[in-house]
């Protein structure tokens, strides 16, 4: 019996380590994502920055900017930044979309890598008719049985982002969110315009100093927050981001009756150095009670599954959890 028990201890000990290891290998997926993503967003600023610089150069290269443009000028700004808005929005979306599936390929793999064939097929780590390929990767559904509207992976993904889109951990729903990360940019390309106006600036200094603050990185101003229109659409994608990938990795948790929650593990790529994430790092959370990530704006922070019949791993608390993440509440008139 002693060595039954030793022989458990073992067999689980190497399971959390798998289950760790899986976790970080697939999670460099959703880091390689974010690269991408980031390039998809600064592509929509450029193409932003460059439209209203033609309007603003366009025959007046040479001398201060006519005062008689001025109105004209922050008309095509409203019009561009409307423009802004709605692709960001459509694009933010669909990044939050794959987001969440990789979150959900988190788990997958990871329970492929801890758990034998046999237990794996028997504690059913799929998600309807989700399979590993030949080549290892995850496929959301069985295009040979079903479509993908139809799938438990489509189900999923869409309850997901329906809970995303109306969640309000800053106050603020999905689509208010962007509306404020634009109306910021609107409302200091509107100042820059009517300051050169002013001055008596030439088109091309606005024009330069305007794509300067558009596209470029910029300097932070306050935690999260940055001199940049690129770099503050940036930090709200990444955290959003985020959000729905750990989203996917709680969907997956909640679909296995055999995982009875998961561990906060700090995330070595954002701004988790100090406050709220050292704090609840390597913190195990029974399903359900686990409080919503990103918990700051830029936080990369993350969730690995426990088997319920599994101790717990080396260094890992338990104890008083925080209340449940609060019921989104609907945007007025909904």
């Amino acid at each position: 019996m002693a060595i039954e028990q030793t022989q458990l201890g073992i067999d689980a000990a190497l399971r959390a380590k798998r289950i760790r290891e899986a976790t970080l290998l697939a999670r460099k997926s959703f880091l390689a994502y974010n690269k991408v993503a980031e390039l998809e967003i600064l592509a929509l600023y450029e193409e932003a920055a460059n439209t209203v610089v033609r309007r603003i150069t366009y025959g007046h290269r040479a001398g201060a900017i006519v005062r008689a443009r001025r109105v004209a000028l922050l008309a095509e700004v409203d019009k561009e930044i409307a423009r802004l808005r709605k692709r960001l929005g459509v694009k933010l979306a669909a990044q939050m979309r794959t987001s969440l599936d990789l979150g959900l390929k988190t788990g997958i793999k990871s329970m492929e890598a801890a758990l034998s064939a046999a237990r794996a097929s028997r504690k059913n780590i799929q998600i309807g008719s989700s399979f590993i390929g030949i080549d290892g990767k995850v496929r959301r559904f069985n295009a040979a049985t079903e479509i993908y509207a139809a799938s438990q992976w489509a189900k999923v993904n869409q309850e997901a982002m329906d809970f995303l889109f109306l969640y309000r951990p800053t106050g603020n729903t999905f689509a208010q969110s962007i509306w404020m990360a634009t109306e910021s940019a609107q409302t200091t390309i509107k100042n820059m315009v009517n300051e050169a106006v002013l001055l008596g600036d030439s088109s091309q200094r606005l024009a330069t100093s305007l794509q300067r603050y558009v596209t470029k990185q910029g300097m932070r101003t306050s935690p999260g927050r940055y001199k940049s229109a690129y770099a503050n659409a940036w930090r709200l994608a990444r955290t959003e981001m985020n959000r729905a990938y750990t989203e996917g990795q709680l969907k997956f948790a909640q679909t296995k009756s055999w995982i009875d929650g998961v561990i906060w593990r700090r995330g070595g790529d954002g701004d988790c150095g100090s406050g709220v994430c050292p704090d609840n790092a390597n913190r195990f959370y029974p399903k359900g009670s686990a409080p919503g990530l990103p918990a700051h704006p830029n936080c990369m922070c993350y969730f690995e599954d426990h088997i319920t019949e599994d101790p717990m791993p080396e260094g890992v608390e338990t104890g008083v959890v925080p209340p449940a993440r609060p019921i989104p509440i609907p945007p007025k008139g909904k």
